[in-house]
């Protein structure tokens, strides 16, 4: 066999998942014909699969080294130097070459994403930004001529490429005006750029202006209409109207091309409503051609994969070369997997493989949130809470529920949203975006909350009803409203005083449970407030914040209404019985059924909270206790409170103030 001969022959292994097989036939090509890039390059994805990874490094240089502008492996070896932790070392290598050719678009936006990979954020954004031409003068051109002029093509690529990092790390405005530009200096607009933009737009809330969006490519691309349907009822799905978004997906007839494509859509929002069974079979479904169903299938956490699928999954966490998302999501999936078949030790070993790769990308800092809680602490003095009148009573009457996230918050919220007196709202991020706009909306004011003693009481009312009017028609007709944002314990001191006979509810975990639970979720927040969640040690830096808000929020005499999560399904009933007391509703027999309860769930508790309460999470940290101890050993004992392992009795709910 000749070299090329040998090549194919490495390829025919390698989709067979025969590794070793694979690497010995590519070695045997670059032994024929050392000066082909491409055998080497194969060399290096065979090396990669094997975990051979440095190895398969070495083989992606010496392949650009014959080859300098071969696409695949320039790629790759950003990739598996990002996994091995030397991208740092690519990037002089590639700055050289972009001063040496700065017209070259791929090395330039080569250079852009390792510097993202590296966190340097700041000079990845100028790499672009400088190069940028004011896009008013750029002469618009249609889609035929673009191909003719490299100039065009790189301002539109650079442009695209600045949108998506937007995107991803949720800038959206930022984004929506890159999108702008693109959209000025094309003619005809791509669909792809349109659909784009319906997105941006509709995440900062501008649904009708998105809807418009998707109504215009409907109207000069009526071809798209059943992927367009896709979009619409993603947009549906983001105003709460999962029906109306289900019922544009199963109009797609399974003949249909976007056929495919809807099913996983169908699949999430079957999840959202409570629809497991029907979930299952859409997803097992679509199964049949896309393993990465399998995936999703398992974070439903209803669903245990064979020993085939298993490995399938295996295969895909394993190999560094998939796409980073991909990856992740398989990772998480295959932890989850392997804890249903019982196999713990490799289960820890995917999971730790999953928060590795997403907490490289992430620029997540405690210190920052620590600061902010110095800050809380330093302004709502016991003075500034009791030197006020009492706003007046609010109608409906909110119930917030607070703690750190996976501690409970989502059970209870399901418990109080089966009283018929009760509309279960989800997590509303009302009271934050309050604050955030206290500036903007009464000038003069310091940020907030060093403002908090300048309010007066008409703009305290003024917030107060700006949070009621964004409840939905539902809760009004209830009375009451259950808002579970567990992140809303930075916010207790500014609800108590905006809603004074308002319920505020504290559940808490055993805060090992609570962080294993935390690093076992995707929150898919690498830009978010999780983005502690990915890393055992600011897991621990940020249950030691938490408890050291909650403590201060007690020495302040806020009431408080707060138990365990523990003792909470340890004997449902008479916690539950004392929980409506607290809110001041009458028992109803439909908080025992909270599970039957029809409605959209939108948390990573979206598949437990349909089943009914089940004691198995109870304690799971002990079966990683020696994989955990980074996060035992960094909680601050001053602050951090266990769940006392005695009696139940000894942790009884507690209210406060």
């Amino acid at each position: 066999l000749n070299g090329t001969n040998l090549s194919r022959l490495g390829t025919a292994h390698l989709i067979l998942g025969n590794y070793a097989a694979a690497l010995d036939a590519y070695q045997n090509a670059v032994i024929q014909e050392p000066n082909i890039a491409d055998h080497h390059n194969n060399m290096g994805g065979a090396l990669v699969r094997l975990q051979r990874l440095e190895e398969g490094l070495a083989a992606y240089e010496q392949c650009l080294k014959i080859n300098p502008n071969h696409p695949q492996a320039a790629q790759s070896r950003i990739t598996i130097a990002t996994q091995i932790g030397q991208e740092e070392t690519l990037i002089p290598d590639l700055q050289k070459r972009v001063i040496e050719t700065p017209d070259d678009t791929g090395l330039r936006l080569a250079l852009f994403h390792t510097l993202l990979r590296s966190q340097k954020k700041q000079e990845a954004e100028s790499l672009l930004t400088e190069i940028l031409d004011d896009f008013r003068i750029i002469n618009p051109l249609a889609s035929h001529e673009v191909k003719e002029d490299p100039y065009f093509i790189a301002q539109l690529n650079y442009r695209l490429a600045l949108s998506s990092y937007f995107q991803e790390s949720h800038q959206w405005l930022r984004a929506l005006a890159v999108l702008n530009q693109c959209l000025y200096i094309l003619k005809e607009p791509p669909v792809h750029i349109l659909l784009a933009r319906s997105h941006v737009l509709a995440e900062l809330n501008y649904f009708e202006e998105a809807s418009a969006v998707l109504d215009e490519i409907e109207i000069d691309h009526p071809e798209q209409v059943e992927f367009i349907a896709i979009h619409r009822s993603s947009l549906l799905s983001k105003q709460a109207q999962e029906e109306e978004a289900l019922e544009l997906l199963n109009a797609i007839d399974c003949s249909s091309p976007a056929y495919k494509q809807s099913l996983q859509q169908r699949g999430q929002l079957l999840l959202q409503l409570g629809r497991i069974k029907e979930c299952h079979a859409i997803l097992l479904e679509l199964a049949e051609t896309n393993v990465m169903a399998f995936a999703q299938l398992i974070q439903t956490r209803n669903y245990t994969p064979d020993a085939e699928v298993f490995a399938k999954l295996q295969q895909m966490g394993d190999n560094p070369l998939l796409p980073p998302g991909m990856r992740e999501t398989v990772c998480f999936s295959l932890s989850e997997a392997a804890v249903k078949l019982k196999k713990h030790r490799e289960g820890f070993h995917y999971l730790q493989q999953a928060n590795n790769l997403v907490d490289q990308q992430v620029a997540y800092k405690p210190e920052q949130f620590s600061r902010r809680v110095d800050l809380q602490i330093r302004c709502f003095t016991p003075h500034a809470l009791s030197s006020r009148e009492r706003l007046p009573r609010s109608a409906p009457k909110p119930i917030f529920i607070v703690g750190m996230p996976r501690s409970g918050t989502t059970l209870t919220e399901s418990i109080l949203g089966s009283h018929p007196q009760v509309h279960a709202c989800g997590e509303l991020n009302s009271i934050p975006a309050i604050t955030q706009m206290i500036a903007r909306n009464f000038q003069g004011l310091r940020p907030y909350p060093l403002c908090l003693e300048q309010l007066s009481r008409d703009q305290l009312i003024a917030m107060a009803n700006a949070y009621l009017l964004e409840l939905p028609e539902a809760a009004r007709q209830a009375g009451h409203s259950a808002d579970k944002l567990p992140h809303n314990f930075m916010n207790v001191g500014l609800i108590h005083l905006l809603f004074p006979d308002s319920p505020i509810i504290h559940v808490m975990r055993d805060p090992r449970d609570n962080g294993l639970s935390n690093y076992q979720q995707n929150f898919g927040a690498k830009y978010g407030g999780m983005g502690y969640s990915f890393n055992l040690e600011k897991i621990a830096k940020q249950i030691n914040d938490y408890h050291r808000m909650m403590a201060h929020w007690r020495a302040v005499q806020i009431p408080l209404f707060e138990f365990w999560y523990e003792d909470l399904v340890a004997n449902q009933e008479a916690l539950t019985r004392q929980l409506l007391e607290y809110c001041g509703l009458p028992w109803d027999d439909q908080v025992m059924a909270f599970h039957t309860l029809e409605r959209s769930v939108r948390t990573a508790s979206v598949g437990q909270v349909r089943q009914k309460i089940y004691r198995s999470s109870a304690q799971k940290w002990r079966r990683y206790e020696q994989e955990l101890q980074p996060m035992i050993q960094a909680f601050d004992p001053t602050w951090v409170r266990y769940y006392p392992t005695t009696a139940h009795s000894s942790s009884a709910p507690s209210i406060s103030a």
